[in-house]
């Protein structure tokens, strides 16, 4: 079995952080990733948002589209300020040929705040929780009307994060919602991500590969950093087999038959040459683990 493989645009434009990248263009982002030998990508912060000009973009280097991600905040502002994103977004990524769509959701989230550490990120209580399930399964039946699946994307600054957050979404949400799987911020929960993937491959859609420098590993697990300083000091990094097993989650997802994107991921920075993270990332999937096979 082949797994499906590519790259992140976070690589070189930093969606939550404006300052990290958001002058690289489409353009360029696309031709280095395609040197690095990518056939595929997500959606990113700088590619046009209609989809014939998409298509062109994408087409005159040979690559796919993996899908892209939408954010909300279902608990402060509930369906209404989605409705257009999910009118203009999800028919881009269906007439892409994507099969599904990420969405975080960033209800009382400290994402963007740059000082607050990720130890006081939001935590739900029943209350909370009751509502929260309530309308992401809405939102799934929403998302459902345009062809699409609903692929919940867990993040260490917002209200799902800790691996009960996960096990309690996972228990309650509608069964056809899946969830993405991102390696550093299991790390940062201190989960072991093979453990993990054990557990609930059945619902995980998606899998970023980023990873978190040896250095300041022990250093971001304590949490007393915000989600802004984790990146502006280069905290984390592409995939590096000294941190966990890599070679063999990847040869647990063949045992598996994991039919979701693994996608190479490390959030922009200043510190960080994008296309010199491409090269490695790609070298180390294509050449080293497991005779990994990309397909676009």
């Amino acid at each position: 079995m082949s797994l499906k493989f590519g790259v992140s645009p976070t690589l070189w434009s930093n969606a939550s952080f404006s300052e990290f990248g958001s002058a690289i263009t489409a353009e360029r982002c696309l031709k280095e990733a395609d040197i690095a030998g990518f056939r595929a990508i997500e959606f990113g912060q700088n590619f046009p948002n209609y989809p014939h000009q998409l298509n062109n973009l994408l087409s005159n280097v040979d690559f796919s589209l993996i899908t892209g991600t939408l954010t909300g905040k279902l608990l402060e502002q509930g369906h209404t300020n989605l409705a257009d994103k999910l009118d203009t977004f999800l028919p881009i990524l269906k007439s892409m040929g994507c099969e599904y769509v990420i969405y975080r959701d960033d209800s009382y989230s400290i994402l963007e705040d740059k000082k607050s550490p990720l130890s006081v990120r939001p935590i739900l209580n029943d209350v909370q929780w009751h509502e929260f399930i309530y309308k992401i399964n809405h939102l799934c039946q929403e998302v459902a009307q345009y062809g699409l699946k609903l692929v919940y994307a867990p993040h260490p600054a917002s209200i799902i994060a800790s691996l009960q957050d996960m096990e309690q979404f996972l228990a309650q949400a509608h069964p056809d919602i899946g969830l993405v799987m991102d390696i550093s911020y299991l790390l940062l929960e201190s989960i072991s991500p093979v453990c993990f993937y054990q557990q609930f491959y059945r619902r995980i859609a998606h899998i970023y590969c980023q990873d978190i420098h040896p250095e300041f590993y022990a250093e971001a697990k304590q949490k007393k950093y915000s989600y802004y300083h984790l990146v502006a000091n280069n905290m984390f990094s592409g995939i590096d087999p000294t941190n966990f097993a890599w070679k063999n989650l990847f040869k647990l997802l063949k045992t598996t038959e994991f039919h979701g994107w693994v996608v190479a991921k490390t959030e922009h920075n200043h510190h960080s040459s994008a296309q010199a993270l491409a090269l490695l990332a790609y070298d180390y999937f294509i050449a080293d683990s497991a005779n990994l096979e990309l397909i676009a």
